[in-house]
């Protein structure tokens, strides 16, 4: 995390993320799970590199109910009515995701997913999106 965020202050020198990144650590240093917490400073970075997921609504026609998967291509979530074909991810993990996304880190306590699957699916996506759109690979990553 202190690669990414490295290289997101290249992009932009905003003082929040900072204060994102010291609470990251200290989350981390409190004992809560050092993967998800990389997950949830990934998702809140990209919003800094100006190519943040929209995650509550469907970025093709704004519907906030039926959503199905996220589009890779379209930056955020997609209705079943907008949806063409492709990638579905699992809804435990778009509704987890959408919840890492809100959540505010330096008020967290506790973090757990128990579904291994969710978390693998999460990860693959949010380093799929950063190798698509910002030009930052995650690679260090795989130390963890």
């Amino acid at each position: 995390i202190m690669d990414l965020t490295g290289q997101v202050l290249k992009e932009n020198n905003n003082k929040n993320i900072f204060i994102l990144l010291a609470s990251s650590l200290t989350k981390i240093n409190d004992g809560l799970s050092s993967e998800l917490i990389s997950n949830i400073l990934e998702i809140k970075l990209l919003d800094y590199l100006g190519v943040g997921l929209e995650l509550d609504v469907c970025v093709n026609c704004g519907r906030k109910s039926d959503l199905l998967t996220i589009d890779l291509t379209s930056g955020g979530v997609v209705c079943k009515n907008c949806y063409k074909e492709g990638f579905v991810m699992n809804p435990k993990a778009l509704h987890l995701m959408q919840l890492l996304k809100k959540v505010n880190i330096e008020k967290l306590e506790r973090l757990e997913i128990t579904d291994e699957t969710i978390f693998t699916e999460i990860d693959k996506f949010i380093q799929d999106y950063y190798s698509g759109y910002t030009g930052i690979y995650l690679n260090k990553k795989k130390i963890i």
